[in-house]
C-alpha cells in the first residue's frame, strides 16, 4: 500500500487471511474518506486511510553464535572366525548464544506509532549415538545378522525478554493519523509484563526443551538357497520417544510427547 504522499506501507495485519477490518482504523479520524483508495501516482499503488494501522518500517535482528564440536569413533572388526562386526560411536555437545535480540517496528498501530522487543536467549544440543552391526556365518550356506542404532538428543533452552519499549502520540484516543509529527510518549513495560505470542513475560526466563530418542533393531537370517536364489526374514522393532516441553531434569526418560513402535 502507500499513503497520500507515496509512503510505501505494509498492512498492519499482513500476515492475516481475512479482509482488513475497519477496526484496524482509528474511527474518530476515518470521517467520510474510504478506507482504501483506488491506484494513483506515483507508485501506481493503493491509498490507504492515514488513520489506518500499518508498518512503515521493520528491523529484527539477532546475531546468533553456534559452536558445534563433534566427535566420533569407528571400529571394525573380522578377527573372530566366522564373525564379522563394524559400528561407531558419535557425541556431540554443542551451544548456541544469542546476546543480543531486537525486534523493532514503526508505523501505527492506534495510538502506538513505535514498538521495540528486547531479549537474550541461550540452549545446548546434546547427542549421544551408536551403531553396531554384527554377521555370523553360521555355516556355509546360512548367516545370521543384527543391527542395532541408538540415538538420544537432548536440547533444551531458555529465552528472556529483558524490555518492551512503546512510542506513542498523546492525542486524544481516536484520532491518530499517520501524518502525526508531534512529541511521543515513552512507556516501558514493567517486569512481568506480557510480550508478543510464544514468548515469555518480561524479565522471566521462558524455558524450552525438545528431546527424542531412537532404538532400531533388525535381526536378519538369510539363506543361500542356490546359486540364483538367496532367502532372508528380518524382524524389526524400533521405539522412537519424543519430549518436549521444560523438564525438570535432562535425564531419560522423561514424560514422552510421543511413543512409536
Amino acid at each position: 500500500m502507500q499513503e497520500a504522499d507515496g509512503t510505501r506501507v505494509a498492512l498492519d495485519d499482513y500476515d492475516s487471511r481475512t479482509p482488513y477490518p475497519s477496526s484496524a482504523c482509528n474511527a474518530n479520524s476515518i470521517g467520510t474518506t474510504p478506507m482504501l483508495s483506488a491506484p494513483q501516482t506515483p507508485g501506481g499503488l493503493p491509498v490507504i486511510n492515514a488513520a489506518c494501522a500499518v508498518v512503515v518500517s521493520y528491523l529484527r535482528s539477532q546475531p546468533t553464535r553456534i559452536l558445534y564440536p563433534t566427535e566420533i569413533l569407528r571400529l571394525q572388526s573380522s578377527s573372530i572366525r566366522n564373525l564379522s562386526m563394524n559400528g561407531d560411536f558419535r557425541y556431540t555437545k554443542a551451544n548456541m548464544n544469542l546476546p543480543n535480540y531486537y525486534d523493532s517496528y514503526q508505523g501505527l498501530n492506534g495510538t502506538t506509532r513505535s514498538l521495540t522487543y528486547t531479549a537474550v536467549a541461550a540452549a545446548k544440543r546434546d547427542v549421544v549415538a551408536a551403531d553396531y552391526g554384527i554377521v555370523w556365518q553360521a555355516m556355509k550356506t546360512f548367516s545370521l545378522s543384527d543391527q542395532v542404532d541408538f540415538s538420544s538428543v537432548h536440547q533444551p533452552g531458555t529465552a528472556t525478554m529483558t524490555s518492551v519499549t512503546t512510542l506513542a502520540t498523546p492525542a486524544t484516543a481516536g484520532n491518530e493519523t499517520i501524518n502525526y509529527a508531534g512529541p511521543l510518549t515513552t512507556t516501558t513495560a514493567a517486569a512481568g509484563a506480557s510480550t508478543f505470542e510464544g514468548s515469555g513475560a518480561v524479565g522471566t526466563p521462558f524455558p524450552g526443551y525438545f528431546g527424542q530418542n531412537f532404538l532400531t533393531n533388525n535381526l536378519t537370517g538369510t539363506l543361500d538357497a542356490g546359486a540364483r536364489a538367496t532367502l532372508s526374514l528380518t524382524y524389526r522393532h524400533s521405539v522412537h520417544t519424543i519430549a518436549q516441553g521444560s523438564p525438570i531434569t535432562l535425564r531419560w526418560p522423561w514424560a514422552p510427547l510421543q511413543t512409536e513402535q
